[in-house]
């Protein structure tokens, strides 16, 4: 795994998360009014628009001690700290271009990881069991059929695991499978009640069905849930520990796999934003949009799914034409692009690559804090690191060990 490798698969989210908020805010002209439903104006959406922030308000929105998070994502690093990141130079992974090709280094790795998850299914612990279900077919040209039928499988013999009923509900989503009944979903939704996520989850499975009412049902749960945690730094690190008693035991190599699986991920955003787009001439539908998507502009702790909120957001006010709140989600949205918050991501995660207990912290701070106010700390704590040991920190970084393979 190169280091150019390494800051591409960083970006990688990112990166998603920009092209997504670009496909999705493609202009949106009002429709004109159906039987049976009251056209949106200037006022009505000015009242939804204050009711939906009310109900957010209302909501229980993380803080970190006891300081809510700052409404400026990049206001604590400035550019030209960013640009003083020390670079350690080397490959963040331990990979010796005079043993492989490049590759050939990558496929042989990939090869370890695919015979190691294998391995799982026979098994009889639980975490072994659990990741094999979350991992096994972790190649995004797998059969979605069975990954869905080896996670009902962990489902029924281990129920009420968050991560496989996520997962569950995502292929559930894209694949309208016999399994995928109401009695499961809700059930679903119901092991994991106070985490918006699931709620969300769930609202996209329903709007593949044009479940108006359970559509609606599941923002109303959601609104009311007490947190919003999509279980992104828990799901990494469940692959990297079920990897670390195997060959392919990289630390590092290992955390960019698990950020690459969980981007591969199949994840039909698009239900829920055709779903809001079409309805979003009635009253009671564009309430719930605005609610959705302002409690995942401000609750959720990817950057991907707080850029769909935005998108979310962005379709009834251009149905609507209130370009003042658009041009309030356009200038969040420039917040995110900032060039040098990518460049100062990039720096530190290359800084911190081999650091096993900065990393595992960065992850767990994702979940709890969020991924952009993560980024933010780990970056100024590079910063920290670049000024105060500097090229010490280098020397006694340790480097991952060789893979014979």
């Amino acid at each position: 795994m190169s280091k150019g490798k390494f800051l591409v698969v960083i970006a990688l989210a990112f990166i998603l998360s920009l092209i997504l908020l670009y496909i999705m805010g493609g202009t949106l002209h009002p429709r004109k009014s159906t039987e049976g439903e009251e056209q949106i104006t200037d006022t009505t959406l000015a009242n939804l628009n204050a009711d939906a922030i009310a109900n957010i308000k209302q909501a229980k929105t993380p803080k970190t001690n006891n300081k809510q998070l700052s409404s400026d994502p990049s206001a604590h690093i400035v550019t030209q700290e960013r640009q003083s990141i020390l670079q350690c130079g080397g490959d963040p992974v331990g990979y010796d271009e005079d043993d492989h090709e490049q590759g050939d280094y990558d496929k042989a790795y990939t090869n370890l990881v695919d015979r190691h998850l294998d391995s799982l299914s026979d098994s009889t612990l639980y975490e072994q069991k659990l990741a094999h279900a979350l991992f096994a077919h972790w190649r995004a040209n797998e059969d979605e059929n069975k990954r869905l039928a080896l996670l009902f499988e962990f489902e029924a013999s281990y129920p009420g695991n968050s991560l496989v009923l996520m997962d569950i509900l995502n292929l559930c989503a894209v694949n309208n499978h016999p399994q995928c009944t109401q009695e499961f979903i809700d059930y679903a939704v119901a092991s994991d009640k106070q985490n918006g996520a699931m709620w969300f989850n769930a609202a996209m499975v329903y709007a593949a069905k044009q479940d108006n009412e359970a559509v609606l049902r599941m923002i109303e749960g959601l609104n009311a849930s007490n947190i919003f945690n999509e279980r992104f730094g828990e799901r990494v690190l469940g692959f990297v520990d079920a990897m670390e008693a195997s060959e392919a035991n990289s630390f590092a190599a290992n955390v960019l796999m698990g950020i690459g699986i969980d981007a591969a991920r199949p994840v039909n955003y698009q239900s829920i934003t055709h779903w809001c787009k079409t309805k979003v001439n009635n009253l009671q539908n564009a309430a719930a949009c605005l609610t959705l998507g302002l409690n995942m502009e401000k609750r959720a702790k990817t950057m991907i799914n707080r850029m769909i909120g935005s998108a979310i957001q962005g379709i009834v006010y251009k149905a609507e034409g209130n370009n003042e709140a658009l041009a309030r989600l356009e200038q969040t949205g420039n917040s995110y692009r900032d060039p040098s918050f990518a460049v100062g991501t990039n720096a530190a995660h290359n800084l911190f690559s081999n650091d096993e207990k900065r990393i595992r912290q960065w992850l767990k701070e994702i979940d709890s804090l969020g991924e952009h106010e993560s980024q933010l700390m780990f970056i100024e704590d590079a910063i920290k690191v670049s000024e105060h040991m500097g090229q010490e920190y280098c020397e006694s970084r340790v480097s991952m060990p060789h893979l014979n393979l």
